[in-house]
């Protein structure tokens, strides 16, 4: 998964529940994974007036081409196929 898809299926999450833009920073921290959350709790201390859409772009700029989000994907698949065994 890229970057850029994982910020699509998160927005596809937030706009039907009608989270604006300006509401998407403090509702996105909910449904991060947590090495996502950790860069965006810094980012977000290092500029904490940065946007939605600004956010997105850092994000891509940091993140697209990255196989640890497949990786994590992946992961969290296994540990819920390891619970469903059991």
């Amino acid at each position: 998964m890229t970057a850029t898809h994982y910020l699509e299926e998160v927005e596809a999450y937030l706009i039907p529940q009608g989270i604006e833009n300006a509401d998407r920073l403090t509702a996105i921290k909910t449904i991060m994974f947590e090495d996502i959350k950790s860069w965006f709790n810094h980012t977000r201390r290092e500029q904490p007036n940065l946007t939605w859409n600004e956010i997105k772009l850092a994000f891509r700029e940091k993140y697209d081409g990255c196989q640890w989000m497949v990786t994590q994907t992946a992961t969290d698949e296994s540990s819920n196929q390891e619970k469903t065994k059991r």
